[in-house]
């Protein structure tokens, strides 16, 4: 009832008045700037600017280098200001304080005044300066370890950038492969509508029997679901794109390309790989970098076995006068020969020393495998392809030839049907092995310490 009061109003509408929302609909589509079409590489490197893991292993790296400089100061002089008040009639304390101030007479001096004293106020302010001469190594010890950490948080970062990379990739792949998944399912159901359309036309006209026009219906109603489940799937592909891309989850996804553009080249053999990755890979060189502030901890804790020499200067006043000020310089030796648990820090040191070498060790085991296991998908990815092609062709052939059998009545609806099951199925097993492929070309670049999609692995072994 409501729609047709709506209906009614609007066609007693002057026609010039019902113009006006079409028309401004359609200004709003023309003046509408089309929405920019993003490729692989552009959503990488969004990724790569917005995510924030690699926002948050910048601040590391920052805060790693700030640590250098802390550690560096361990060669600089230290340099401090003391100011003080006392008050105290404590015989040795006050006869001092007045010696300091030097207003110290002949009365004070007395035995009287001496052993009881009036209350006595000593303001005091001092100038120091503590220049180490020689530590045993552990200033440079220090250095050696924060620069290894500083190491670690850049080789982390890398790390974190090609995973941000490689995710980027994957997600993007992921919206593709959804889009071409609806865009396939589209083709089946508006084929199985067509199939459906000629069982009702056969069944009308007396040359089939109903069954047939029941299961065409069927197999529309599988396709719709399956078209509404892939329609959500890639709802919620565009999100986790947006995602990684640091956006909002509801941005509009306009993707350039499709999976079957622009194939990954040919790679080099394995050795070259493995070696490429064992000289390239951040958690490598952050393992190496882990060693290195192993030995260098090592050298800290032998420092600490060894004596510390200082040198010290001291100016200190006790009043306004400058008569007052007193100065001091010297040298200070200090060696500890017992207690701390020296002797077992340094044991300690040196046997994360070896647990750090044992982890290099094992990571580069870990790497070669994973190397090969990237070779060897990507190279099953190929061959994948190649075999669902001809499923392809050949479940298209059989749809054509079941079709126009089923035309002539030579036929039944169930061959049609199953013929176009199986082309759907080969067409999805298609894009999967595209799917496949080229995420694991991005896989192996970043097994071997390339950014997938930016970096480009050589097609000849170097």
């Amino acid at each position: 009832m409501g729609m047709n009061i709506r209906k009614w109003l609007f066609n007693k509408m002057p026609i010039q008045t019902r113009a006006i929302p079409r028309l401004a609909a359609l200004v709003a589509l023309v003046a509408a700037p089309p929405a920019h079409a993003l490729d692989l590489e552009d959503a990488v490197r969004q990724a790569l600017e917005n995510n924030n893991r690699v926002e948050a292993q910048r601040h590391q790296v920052d805060a790693a280098a700030y640590r250098v400089e802390a550690a560096k100061s361990g060669y600089l002089p230290e340099v401090a200001v003391e100011v003080g008040a006392v008050q105290t009639d404590n015989p040795g304390q006050a006869f001092l304080a007045k010696i300091n101030q030097g207003s110290a007479t002949q009365e004070d001096f007395s035995p009287t005044v001496v052993n009881d004293p009036d209350a006595t106020t000593d303001l005091r302010s001092a100038l120091v300066v503590r220049q180490p001469l020689y530590r045993g190594g552990a200033t440079r010890a220090q250095v050696a370890r924060a620069r290894s950490g500083e190491e670690r948080a850049n080789q982390a970062l890398a790390g974190t950038r090609l995973q941000t990379a490689l995710s980027a990739t994957q997600a993007f792949l992921e919206v593709q492969l959804a889009q071409a998944r609806v865009r396939v399912t589209r083709e089946a159901l508006e084929a199985a509508r067509g199939h459906l359309r000629m069982a009702e036309n056969r069944f009308e006209a007396g040359s089939a029997l109903r069954s047939d026009m029941l299961q065409a219906r069927t197999r529309v109603s599988e396709l719709e679901e399956r078209l509404l489940a892939r329609e959500n799937a890639l709802a919620l592909a565009e999100s986790a794109l947006n995602e990684r891309l640091g956006r909002s989850l509801d941005a509009p996804v306009n993707l350039e390309g499709s999976l079957q553009g622009r194939q990954p080249p040919a790679t080099p053999e394995l050795r070259a790989l493995t070696d490429q990755a064992l000289a390239q890979r951040p958690e490598i060189a952050g393992e190496r970098a882990r060693l290195d502030g192993a030995r260098a901890q090592v050298d800290a804790a032998g420092a600490k076995l060894l004596p510390q020499l200082h040198l010290q200067a001291r100016l200190e006043d006790h009043r306004d006068e400058v008569s007052d000020q007193s100065w001091l310089v010297g040298a200070q030796l200090r060696w500890q020969l017992f207690g701390g648990g020296r002797w077992a820090s340094r044991d300690a040191a040196t046997a994360e020393q070896y647990a750090a070498r044992a982890q290099l060790t094992d990571l580069q085991r870990k790497i070669r495998l994973e190397v090969k296991e990237a070779k060897l998908n990507l190279t099953t990815a190929r061959r994948r392809l190649e075999t669902v092609r001809h499923a392809v062709d050949s479940a298209r052939e059989s749809l054509r030839t079941n079709a126009n059998r089923y035309k002539q009545g030579a036929a039944t609806i169930v061959e049609v049907l199953d013929a176009q099951v199986a082309r759907h199925e080969a067409r999805l097993r298609r894009l999967a092995a595209l799917y496949d492929l080229r995420l694991n070309y991005a896989r192996l670049q970043r097994a071997v310490g390339q950014t997938p999609v930016i970096d480009r692995l050589a097609a000849t072994t170097p």
